[in-house]
């Protein structure tokens, strides 16, 4: 360009590439999906919470008898949190190969990242594998924390 002609609306490439009409039409989609997915993760992390509880309320007054027979409460969380580990385990395992089945569906909004990349599957395992078993834990906490005398006490 010649010296003496003005510059406008100057911006980095960057910049420029992210406001283009193309980008713009691929983020809102999956801005979308991103909300669907925090979303699911909240319910599956609810889920899991209320069936563990559920199982350690079912499970009370074993729980009781093991403690007043020497458990300690690790030895308790343990046991808890290792039985939802299983069940949360075999759920991972089927959904990762579900995932690979369906994820050449979403071939076309992925933008760098292959549908069986072993990295963004990994990631996605350990981070439902956490929530997951902190969801287990939460109630295998609770639970260890019961005096046996006053469970063992209930009648129910």
């Amino acid at each position: 360009m010649g010296p003496g002609i003005a510059l406008y609306a100057e911006a980095p490439m960057s910049a420029v590439v992210s406001e283009s009409p193309a980008v713009v039409a691929r983020r809102y989609p999956l801005r979308v999906i991103g909300a669907f997915a925090a979303v699911a993760l909240l319910l599956a992390v609810a889920g899991v919470y209320g069936v563990m509880s559920n199982s350690v309320a079912a499970r009370r007054r074993e729980i009781g008898i093991r403690s007043a027979l020497g458990a300690t409460g690790r030895q308790l969380v343990a046991l808890i949190v290792r039985r939802g580990a299983i069940l949360v385990g075999v759920g991972l395992a089927s959904g990762a190969l579900l995932a690979l089945v369906f994820s050449r569906a979403l071939r076309s909004m992925l933008y760098g990242v292959s549908p069986g990349d072993p990295v963004t599957l990994g990631a996605v395992v350990l981070v439902l594998a956490a929530t997951t078993i902190v969801a287990c834990w939460w109630p295998a906490r609770k639970a260890a924390r019961v005096d046996p005398a006053e469970i063992l006490r209930d009648d129910g």
